[in-house]
């Protein structure tokens, strides 16, 4: 009975060893390693890739950085950003993950990334069909295509040359930004004031903006999930993004503003306090403290 019990034992262990083995899989860019052939039918963006998505996506893309959810390219003009989502932090890695018994981690771990997917899905659709422009957005692709996008030329970080079937992958294809603090530093340095202050009233334009369609939980953090594009503010991280309905009429998102832009103020204080007279000016211009708190206990 004892050698029985070693027996299924030691059989279970080479088992998850072997499960270990296989899917422990290296986590760096492969295009094995991005999500490909995914329908999502309620998420079909209806229409026909533009000729110019197949342009830009007929340049070769070389790897530029990594984010908790994508793989990171720029284009070889160094106008775009490709992002291709990590196939690891959505599908499984144990085929242990497919036996459905409540006591199964494997099972449970399954189950929460296939609700980040469809959420992260989800959030990157209502961006591209509410606000594009505001995201920099040029083409997302959430579903397998045929013949439509050129077959790409990518180029990891360590020089290997890969080829990428568009058509089959699910990616977003965003224009490049500037991060916001960097470019008002340099604006500052070159004595360009003017400019420096038109940006931040694109910034509040934006959160403004955001704000009236009802955007909310989209990770408004100005110093690195927002940018600049031709020096217009857009929000580039929107993995989280959703729109409530009730924020379109109530307008409580003025009252988060102050928040949101806090950090931001912080650091004008700090290095251009000659920018927060026109901060504070156009903080006020949408912000209604007392129309908006009025509003919400009627």
């Amino acid at each position: 009975m004892a050698r029985k019990y070693f027996i299924v034992i030691f059989t279970l262990l080479l088992i998850f060893v072997a499960d270990r083995r296989l899917h422990n899989r290296d986590i760096h860019f492969s295009p094995d390693n991005v999500i490909t052939g995914n329908p999502y039918p309620s998420l079909e963006m209806g229409e026909l890739a533009p000729t110019e998505v197949k342009a830009i996506l007929s340049q070769k893309f070389t790897y530029y950085s990594k984010g908790s959810q994508s793989y990171v390219f720029i284009s070889e003009d160094q106008k775009y950003i490709l992002k291709l989502f990590k196939r690891y932090v959505y599908e499984p890695r144990s085929f242990l993950a497919y036996i459905p018994l409540s006591f199964n981690p494997f099972f449970r771990e399954h189950q929460a990334k296939l609700q980040k997917k469809s959420a992260t899905f989800q959030a990157c659709a209502t961006a591209y069909r509410e606000i594009k422009e505001r995201c920099g957005m040029v083409y997302l692709h959430l579903n397998p295509t045929k013949h439509q996008l050129p077959k790409g030329d990518l180029v990891d970080k360590r020089g290997k040359k890969y080829e990428l079937d568009f058509d089959q992958t699910c990616f977003q294809l965003q224009k490049k930004a500037q991060l916001i603090y960097p470019r008002i530093a340099e604006l500052m340095q070159a004595g360009e004031v003017a400019q420096a202050k038109e940006i931040i009233s694109s910034i509040f334009d934006t959160l403004d903006e955001f704000g009236k369609k009802g955007i909310c939980e989209n990770d408004p953090i100005l110093r690195k999930n927002f940018g600049l594009i031709d020096d217009r503010a857009v929000q580039i991280d929107v993995g989280k993004m959703k729109i409530n309905e009730e924020r379109k009429k109530n307008q409580a998102y003025k009252l988060e503003i102050e928040g949101i832009s806090l950090r931001f103020k912080q650091w004008l204080a700090e290095n251009y306090p000659q920018l927060l007279p026109h901060f504070h000016k156009k903080l006020k211009e949408i912000t209604v403290y007392q129309e908006c708190n009025a509003a919400l206990h009627q």
